[in-house]
Parts: structure tokens; C-alpha cells; sequence
């Protein structure tokens, strides 16, 4: 009542430290102009149409669809109420609460110049209207001739589940209403409702770094779409296939609307964004869309395409699944690989001679006492235990980036640890190695600066590269060999190639010859002898004293790191004793959701990852703050019944803390949230700013 309202506010005024005053709404209460003239009904079609200020109603002429069938006949009705359809701010588009969730189908043959229609999937959601008109609905009976029409939106949602897409995150709002609607109904969709369009954008590159298929975010006109070029240009740098879609005014207002209009495409491509369209037009989204997802796939980079709230709900002709058939394997690929070979053009397995030479270069670089390190990247994740056996046959070091984290169990001897944080060269041990190395080969890494790079931007290393695609290669770098395809697949056929070679060694050369190139063999003086220790089965990493680095140095690394009792306050917990204690907590498969700050430096460094399916996500290259909680919506999503852990300092977790609302509407099941509190930007406190290495005021 007024006597309520009146005391509430005034104590809320009165009040003399943070006051949050909650008004508790009736959902049914609805702003006038919901209620007052934006929608009315024509009494004889039963369509929602628009009231212009100042204009009749336009009358809708009856279609063929519904001359041809009485009322209540062939239409589809939806559960959503035609009041959450009508887009805020344009009152001469608005959405028909029958019509976009309407399958048309036409009784006429398709000519046979037409492609036939794959999308049985479609055509059996038509069931309903089929049983009405006394017809079946069962697959069998589905002729493949018969032309399926979808409206654009649908045939989105549909495009997203062919490509394996299963969730996708984004924000609401009055110009992605009818593709929102289309991929709620989808039955192999999820809408994940964000809280921000930044947030949305970096789940979606988590979704992708993590899956390794296609991320997808939506966002609505104006902010919306803005809020997304965050987590698009993460994924954009991190080598993340992630697909945008925005939703735009109607098409006659675009350019000169005064609300929520802005020049999307302008604003992606000036963020660096590789590829950014406008669909204009309902007949150019097919291509578009297509060829938006292939481009990102293929490059592992982000697109965006923006599509008019009326273009979303035209009808066009469903064209075939993207699912394809491969002659040389006779096999059903996977969509996101199908999207991969049709645009770049890459086989699965690459050619065995250049493995073969591949092979030969390494042992020859063994043999003459070369130092080679194996780095890994996210992309290389799932070849983790290849990778081992490369490097056990080789007896080499490996390092990875804090993205592929746990890809080869850390407690393995020959894990150094991480490398590359924040633009630095990362921990201790690997700095050391990477610093003697002479030759790398690179597992699945996107971006080789910190890798082979002097800081004159001359290459100083020798690379071996294994990827899984030649468009997502930077061109500043020189590989000696470059494997392209499926990543598990290339180490497979290069430890093969490895092993008949020794093979064929051994059979035809003395026991003397062999000695040098086998594994259990001790370096040559002028190899990893000063780093790595030959002990008994295998080899390990061992500290080195004196020369290129203090004693002790590759003890820092995870798997044997201990945080110094001089370094532990009392009262107080240190983060290094915390993560140490979680590491052999974490369950197999667990994923480890890491934001930026000082907790990235102690998760690198105390940590360990040591069991199967165990990874770690994080912003490795724009260093977004408030990511873990995004990822952990990600991993949540891709691994429901996996233990998910988000760390973050009390600075990055307020950056996203909203979407803690999210995370139970997931709801993500096993989820644990720890927050390092030290009631400042440690990394800008920490770290040595300005020519006169003067430290920033606090």
C-alpha cells in the first residue's frame, strides 16, 4: 500500500551506507505500453498484428496456407504467449505467435533440379499438423521429395545442432525473440540465459576450448551485440572456432532507427574480429551462416553474422544436412570435422612419407645431441598420452600452456610445467628449458611468439609443428615439418614412424649404434645431460647447479614444489598450501576454471594435475578477468557429471559474480568456487611499472 511504499523509501534515503531496496513485482503486472496498443487481435485470422500511432490496423490477406485449410488446421500452435513475442521499441514489427513456429508443407513435388530435402528431423516436427489432416506422420512416410520450408530462425537452431553445437549462450532481448524461441524448442539445443553479453561470449570460447568443436553466443541489438566483442576477440586469440549471431532491427529500419542501431559490422571488424556479415536478405542466410561456421571451424577463430529481427522469421527452403560421407574412409565424419575438410580442405591422417621424414629429422637432431622440447597446447590436449610416449621414446622434456594443463599428468618426470602467463615466459623450470632449447616441437599451439622469438622478433628456434588445420597457422613463423590433421592421429603415426625406424636400426646396425639412438640412453655432453637424469626405466628431470641457472631451478614446478614455512604467515592461509592440498583431491575428469591475477601465477606453479581427463581452462592471451566463472558455465555444461573448480582472486570474481544466478539455473551439479582474498589487483600491486621501475600507488 502507499503507507508502505512512502516508510520503505524514506528509510531508503535515510540511510547512510549501502541500502539495496527490493520491489517485489507481480510477473502478471505488465508496463503500459505492453498493455495499452502494441498488439491487438484480428478476429476472424487470429494473428497478432501491429497498431501504427496514428494508422489503422494493417490487415493481414488470408495466405494460401490458411485459404487452403480451415481454421485451426495446419497450424501449429506453441506454448509461448504472444505478448513475450512483441520486440521492445518497434511496434511495426511484430512477431505472429503462429507463424514462425509454422512448418509449411507443400504438397507439390520438388522439380528435379532442386536438391532433395535431407532434414527429415524437420519434417517430423510437422507430425501434428500432418495428423490433422489425416495423414501420417511416421518417418517412414516422409516423402524426400517433399520440400520442407522453415523460417530462418529455425533453420538456425537446426544448422547449430548439425554442426554438434548443444549449448548456446547468450542474452535476450527484442531482436533475437524468434531465434531464441527456435532454439529453445529445439529438442538437442540449450539456451543458456546470460546475465551480461560478455559473460555469454567467453562461456562460448570456453565452450569451444574445452569441446573442441564450435562455440556459439547470441546477442541481442545495440549492447548487446557490443557487450560480445570481449569474449570474441578471447577466442579470436586463443584460436577458439566460435560463431556469433546478433539480432538487428527490421530491415527498413536499419540505418535509420533511433533506438538500439548501431553498425555492428563496423564495431566487429574494427575489433579484429576475422570475419563479420550483414544478412540482409532471407535468401543469402543459408550461404552466410554456412560459410560463417566453416570459416571458423577451419581457422579456429570467431564469426559473426547480423541478422534482422523480421529476416529471422522469413520462410525459406530447408537445403540438405551438413552431414557428409568421406570416399576414402566410407564413414560418417563428425559435422564440425565435415565443416573443417569442406572449406580448408584437410585430411584426417597426414601423407606417411612426410611423417616418415618427420621421424627422421628428430632422430637425426637426437643423435648429434640437439636439445628438443615438447610443448603443448589446448588444441593438443586430447593427445596427451601420445605425446608421453613421444617423449619417453626421446627422451625430452615437455611443457605446456596453463590452457593445456594436466594434458600429460604432471607428476610424469619429464613435465617441466607451465609456460607463458600474461605475456611473460612463465615458471622457472620451463623458462630454463626453453631457453636451452634448440628445436621445439609444438603440439596444437596457437601463437609460437614466446616460444621461438627473440625479443627483436627474429626466430631463434627450430620448429616442428603438429596442428590439426594450415588456416589457424600464424605466418611469422618457419616450421622445418608441419603434420596437419586430426592431432591424436599425427602423433600416433609419428610415434609409429619413430619406432620402425629404431626398429630398423637396431636390425641393421651394432648394439654400439643403436645405444645412441634408444631412450634409455644416457645425452650426449652437449644434450639435456644437464638437465635430465637417466634413472633406470626412464629419464627424469633433475636441478642443475651453476651456469645458466640458480640451483633448484627444476624443482619449480608442480609436481614437487613446496611452499617455503618462511613464505607462510600466521593466521593466514598461503594460496600455494590451498592448491597443493586440492590437486590429489581433484577426481579423474575434473576441469579447473582459472581467472587472472595472481591466482593464475599460484595455479601454474602449485597445482598438479596428474589424473586422466583432468583440464584446465583459462584467458591465456587477453587475459579477461571474471573468466573462470564463465568457463565454469562452459565446463558445466560439457561435462555434467564431472567435477568443475573455479579459482579466482576477489578482484576477478566480482567481474562476473552475477552469473552465479546462471550457474543454478544450469545447473551445473559438482561446482566449487574458491575466492583468494587479498583485498587488491595483486598483479598490478605486484607488479614493477614505468621507466623508473617504480611501483603504482595503491
Amino acid at each position: 500500500n502507499p503507507e508502505e511504499i512512502s516508510q520503505a523509501l524514506d528509510r531508503a534515503l535515510a540511510c547512510q551506507h549501502l541500502c539495496v531496496l527490493e520491489v517485489v513485482q507481480d510477473p502478471a503486472v505488465k508496463p503500459l505500453m505492453a498493455k495499452h496498443g502494441v498488439i491487438a487481435k484480428q478476429p476472424d485470422e487470429g494473428k497478432p498484428i501491429a497498431l501504427r500511432r496514428g494508422h489503422p490496423p494493417r490487415q493481414h490477406k488470408p495466405s494460401k496456407w490458411a485459404q487452403q485449410f480451415p481454421k485451426g488446421q495446419g497450424d501449429r500452435q506453441w506454448d509461448t504467449p504472444t505478448e513475450s513475442l512483441v520486440m521492445a521499441g518497434e511496434a511495426s514489427s511484430v512477431l505472429k505467435a503462429s507463424e514462425p513456429a509454422r512448418l509449411r508443407l507443400m504438397h507439390q513435388k520438388v522439380d528435379a533440379s532442386e536438391p532433395k530435402v535431407a532434414c527429415k528431423s524437420l519434417a517430423r516436427e510437422t507430425g501434428e499438423s500432418a495428423t490433422s489432416r489425416g495423414t501420417s506422420n511416421s518417418e517412414d512416410d516422409l516423402d524426400e521429395d517433399v520440400l520442407v520450408q522453415v523460417s530462418v530462425a529455425e533453420y538456425i537452431a537446426q544448422f547449430l545442432a548439425d554442426c554438434g553445437v548443444t549449448h548456446v549462450f547468450g542474452g535476450h532481448g527484442g531482436a533475437v525473440v524468434p531465434l531464441i524461441n527456435a532454439i529453445c524448442r529445439h529438442p538437442d539445443l540449450t539456451w543458456v540465459y546470460m546475465r551480461c553479453e560478455v559473460n555469454a561470449s567467453l562461456a562460448a570460447a570456453a565452450y569451444a576450448k574445452l569441446g573442441g568443436g564450435l562455440g556459439c553466443c547470441i546477442g541481442t541489438s545495440g549492447p548487446g551485440a557490443s557487450h560480445l566483442t570481449t569474449g570474441l576477440l578471447d577466442a579470436e586469440l586463443d584460436g577458439c572456432p566460435v560463431l556469433c549471431i546478433t539480432g538487428m532491427k527490421s530491415s527498413d529500419k536499419v540505418g535509420v532507427s533511433d533506438f538500439q542501431d548501431i553498425g555492428q559490422t563496423e564495431i566487429f571488424k574494427a575489433a579484429n574480429i576475422a570475419s563479420s556479415k550483414t544478412a540482409m536478405h532471407a535468401g543469402s542466410v543459408v550461404a552466410l551462416v554456412r560459410a560463417a561456421a566453416s570459416a571458423a571451424v577451419s581457422r579456429c577463430s570467431c564469426c559473426h553474422l547480423a541478422i534482422p529481427c523480421d529476416i529471422q522469421q522469413a520462410l525459406i527452403n530447408s537445403p540438405p544436412r551438413l552431414t557428409q560421407q568421406l570416399e576414402d574412409t566410407q564413414r560418417t565424419v563428425s559435422n564440425t570435422w565435415a565443416l573443417r575438410t569442406t572449406v580448408a580442405h584437410m585430411p584426417q591422417r597426414p601423407p606417411h612419407e612426410l611423417v616418415a621424414s618427420c621421424a627422421a629429422y628428430v632422430l637425426r637432431l637426437r643423435k648429434r645431441g640437439e636439445r628438443i622440447l615438447i610443448a603443448v597446447g589446448h588444441r593438443g590436449v586430447d593427445a596427451g598420452e601420445l605425446i608421453q610416449s613421444i617423449a619417453e621414446t626421446l627422451g625430452i622434456p615437455i611443457v605446456t600452456t596453463l590452457d593445456a594443463k594436466g594434458s600429460v599428468p604432471e607428476h610424469h618426470p619429464l613435465v617441466a610445467g607451465v609456460l607463458g602467463i600474461f605475456g611473460n615466459p612463465g615458471m622457472e623450470a620451463p623458462l630454463a628449458l626453453l631457453q636451452a632449447a634448440d628445436v621445439v616441437i609444438s603440439v596444437g599451439i596457437h601463437e609460437h611468439t614466446q616460444l621461438l622469438m627473440t625479443g627483436a622478433g627474429v626466430q631463434q628456434r627450430r620448429l616442428v609443428r603438429i596442428d590439426s588445420s594450415s588456416a589457424a597457422m600464424e605466418t611469422h613463423c618457419q616450421a622445418v615439418h608441419t603434420l596437419l590433421g586430426d592431432i591424436s592421429e599425427c602423433c600416433s603415426m609419428l610415434q609409429d614412424a619413430i619406432d620402425h625406424r629404431l626398429q630398423n636400426l637396431q636390425r641393421g646396425s651394432s648394439a654400439t649404434t643403436v645405444a645412441s639412438h634408444t631412450a634409455r640412453a644416457a645425452f650426449p655432453r652437449d644434450g639435456w645431460g644437464q638437465f635430465i637424469t637417466n634413472q633406470g626405466d626412464g629419464h627424469a628431470l633433475t636441478s642443475f647447479h651453476g651456469g645458466m641457472m640458480n640451483g633448484g631451478t627444476l624443482n619449480q614446478r608442480p609436481s614437487v614444489y613446496r611452499v617455503p614455512p618462511d613464505d607462510i604467515t600466521h593466521g593466514f592461509c598461503h594460496p600455494g598450501c590451498l592448491l597443493q592440498a586440492l590437486g590429489p583431491r581433484l577426481p579423474d575428469n575434473a576441469t579447473v576454471c582459472v581467472d587472472v591475477g595472481d591466482v593464475t601465477l599460484w595455479t601454474s606453479l602449485c597445482l598438479c594435475l596428474s589424473k586422466p581427463g583432468q583440464r584446465t581452462l583459462t584467458s591465456m592471451r587477453l587475459g579477461t578477468m571474471g573468466y573462470s566463472l564463465c568457463a565454469s558455465l562452459a565446463a558445466g555444461a560439457l561435462r555434467p557429471d564431472s567435477h568443475v573448480v573455479a579459482i579466482a582472486g576477489d578482484g576477478g570474481v566480482q567481474m562476473s559474480i552475477n552469473e552465479l544466478a546462471t550457474l543454478q539455473q544450469l545447473p551445473v551439479r559438482k561446482l566449487l568456487v574458491i575466492v583468494l582474498v587479498n583485498r587488491l589487483l595483486g598483479r598490478v600491486a605486484n607488479e614493477v611499472w614505468g621507466p623508473a621501475g617504480t611501483a603504482p600507488a595503491s
